[in-house]
């Protein structure tokens, strides 16, 4: 089980080599989109007990592109072949 709001080792493990995640979020109008993450292991790293760094950008044509700092967020990791995932909701910050 994981602790509310904390990234402890064992899933800072399976996020850090994750490939394949989705971020969804609303636009601008208030529309909910989900985009794909997609990368190479290291695409998510936890970096603190509460900070998930996400090692990638979404298209400039992506509607979740540049969204603002204290956006509602969700993201889902997702390892196809062991059927395990990881959920995230939280708040989007940039990065300092």
């Amino acid at each position: 089980m994981v602790s509310r709001g904390e990234l402890r080792s064992g899933i800072a493990a399976f996020l850090s080599e994750t490939t394949v995640a989705a971020l969804t979020a609303r636009d601008r109008t208030g529309r909910l989109w989900i985009s794909p993450l997609l990368g190479p292991p290291g695409l998510l790293q936890a970096t603190s007990l509460t900070t998930l760094w996400i090692n990638t950008t979404l298209r400039g044509a992506d509607p979740l592109h540049g969204l603002p700092d204290g956006q509602a967020i969700g993201l889902i990791a997702i390892d196809f072949i062991t059927r395990r995932r990881v959920l995230i909701n939280d708040i989007l910050t940039e990065s300092p």
